[in-house]
């Protein structure tokens, strides 16, 4: 037959819909290609929020450093510079004058002439001069502290919280990742089987316009074929749009170019023994370990509390320059104390401080108490939903298996005219809804494989 411009056409459509497709691929030969592993493992060093979490454990750690100097010595130096309103001084008068009588008396006995000692003038002595200055050394060493040692304990309490708050952020990290890594998978293998259902849907087309061009064929038959092909084609596309969509997601999680492909991860061979799942959860998940370490922070608050009403005692030396005077000839001084200082009452400020952290040590209780049951619930029914998933698995596995039969059976009876072409095409369509329920339904278990492992804080 002579080729006409339908034909053309027709032969045009078939290749702009291949150029399509094949554009619409993701060019990954060059692309690297990534393990769930080795993402976590970048996400844990790369990500915003794990990086702020790190930064804060550092910023807590400084804790340390402080309660650690109030067992060490501190040393002061203070220097002044004074003027007064004036110089004061201590007049003495002539000590002999007074005794002039006596003096004279001694002198006509023989003494020496006491006129020198009687008419001398009085002594002015200065004790504090108008222009002063001098300097204050002090050395405190502190002997005990339980002040000290209540901060201690509030500073190893403090990082301890930043720890675990750190890792519940890359706790819950990581649970992004799974849901974003499984769907790509899924994706992956959805783009997978609409691949072979637009390759199968081209030879169909092919062979309806082959037909039509031999003569023997059918017009709606090719219009038929080419409306499947295009159906096909736009799942096929629809695909690969939402699994760069989600590559481009895991690429901003791990902040990095969307330029890699994934693996899909090998299933998790895990206990189905719930007890043993909880209980493991309890004593590992991030989230209970961070509320653990809120109430020990609070109660080691209470301990800094009561040690305020502990006396403390500490060595302190002092040593002085100054200015000397007549009084004073000694440029430098010093002394040694022994020192005690107790708080005897407060007001009743830390007896009302410890009735907030007794009220707070309560809620935080509460709060533990919730978040074990809500923790033991999630285990429980990513269990069921593993359960659930591995059932859906075999029942999509059997329905593929029923789909290819009832295709083969439909292609004989085509064959034999006993079966029309919308048969075969319902055969079809039927085996690849079946392949595609049943890659995601394999997808799924394996993915709440790894979100139980996850649920357990077994990563």
């Amino acid at each position: 037959m002579r080729p006409t411009l339908h034909t053309d056409l027709r032969h045009i459509f078939v290749a702009l819909t291949a150029l399509v497709v094949t554009a619409t691929a993701p060019q990954a030969a060059m692309a690297e290609a990534l393990t769930l592993d080795a993402a976590r493992a970048a996400l844990h060093t790369s990500n915003a929020d794990a990086a702020r979490a790190e930064v804060a454990i550092q910023r807590v750690a400084t804790a340390r450093a402080r309660a650690r100097a109030g067992w060490m010595p501190s040393v002061d130096l203070e220097a002044f510079a004074m003027v007064n309103d004036r110089e004061q001084t201590l007049d003495i008068d002539n000590p002999y004058a007074p005794l002039e009588p006596w003096l004279r008396a001694a002198e006509a006995g023989g003494a020496p002439d006491p006129t020198a000692l009687i008419e001398a003038p009085g002594t002015s002595l200065v004790s504090q001069h108008q222009l002063d200055a001098g300097a204050t050394l002090t050395v405190t060493q502190p002997l005990w502290s339980p002040g000290a040692r209540a901060a201690a304990s509030v500073a190893d309490a403090a990082v301890d919280l930043a720890g675990a708050s750190r890792d519940e952020v890359l706790w819950q990290l990581d649970a992004a990742l799974i849901d974003l890594w499984f769907g790509a998978v899924a994706l992956d293998r959805r783009i997978e089987v609409a691949e072979g259902n637009v390759e199968l849907a081209r030879i169909r087309y092919e062979r309806a316009t082959r037909a039509d061009d031999l003569g023997v064929g059918v017009a709606f038959e090719i219009t038929r074929a080419e409306v499947a092909l295009s159906a096909a084609q736009r799942d096929l596309q629809t695909a690969r749009i939402e699994h760069q969509r989600v590559i481009d997601a895991i690429a901003v999680l791990l902040h990095r170019a969307p330029d890699f492909t994934i693996d899909a991860p090998e299933p998790v061979d895990l206990t189905r023994d719930a007890d043993a799942l909880v209980r493991t959860a309890l004593s590992s998940r991030p989230d209970v370990a961070r509320v653990r370490s809120s109430a020990l922070l609070t109660e080691s608050g209470a301990r800094t509390v009561r040690a305020a009403a502990v006396p403390v005692v500490a060595l302190r030396a002092n040593g002085q320059l100054q200015r000397p005077t007549d009084l004073m000839t000694d440029v430098a001084r010093y002394n040694v104390q022994l020192v005690a200082s107790w708080s005897l009452y407060d007001g009743g400020d830390r007896a009302a401080r410890l009735r907030s952290i007794d009220h707070e040590v309560a809620e935080q209780a509460f709060a533990l108490d919730a978040l074990i049951e809500r923790a033991t619930g999630d285990v429980r029914q990513t269990l069921l939903r593993l359960d659930e998933a591995e059932l859906n698995r075999d029942q999509a596995a059997r329905e593929v298996a029923l789909a290819e039969a009832n295709l083969e059976v439909t292609r004989r009876a085509r064959e034999a005219g006993a079966a029309t072409d919308l048969d075969l095409e319902a055969a079809i369509e039927q085996r690849y809804v079946a392949e595609l329920g049943f890659a995601a339904a394999d997808v799924a278990v394996v993915a709440e494989q790894h979100r139980l492992r996850h649920r357990v804080a077994g990563w």
